[in-house]
């Protein structure tokens, strides 16, 4: 498989739509959103997998479907810039529209909520470990 030089590559930032039509996904991708190879259709395809590697609750989402959601280009940005703007347009539907989004990361960067939950996990991990000398 051959890959373009990032230099002159663009990526596309799209948006997974619900039915009613709210953003529930902001993600991006070297490929042009377009028939069954758009990566709405690749997200569809790993909706069964929870493993470590995948987002569970897209995954959840996606499983309450009937056919793979539409996806939406936002932008198409020079490659080096993907994660800066995923990151401004997951801030954007998130923050601005009030959008429930399942993102675990925002960018290149964990969303707020998963850091939330891994705080959480690292302090109960700290106080298991603090009693455990300490008994």
């Amino acid at each position: 498989m051959t890959t373009q030089p990032e230099a002159g590559r663009l990526a596309y930032i799209y948006a997974l739509i619900d039915d009613e039509g709210r953003a529930r996904y902001i993600g991006h991708t070297g490929k042009p959103l377009n028939g069954t190879q758009s990566r709405a259709y690749v997200h569809w395809a790993h909706r069964k997998l929870d493993d470590d590697r995948r987002n569970p609750r897209l995954n959840a989402w996606l499983r309450t479907l009937d056919q793979p959601p539409q996806a939406l280009v936002l932008d198409a940005v020079p490659y080096a810039q993907r994660f800066e703007s995923e990151g401004f347009w997951t801030h954007c539907f998130r923050w601005a529209l009030g959008n429930q989004l399942l993102n675990i990361s925002t960018g290149s960067e964990h969303a707020p909520e998963t850091r939330a939950r891994i705080s959480e996990g690292k302090r109960r991990a700290h106080a298991l470990r603090t009693y455990a000398t300490a008994a």
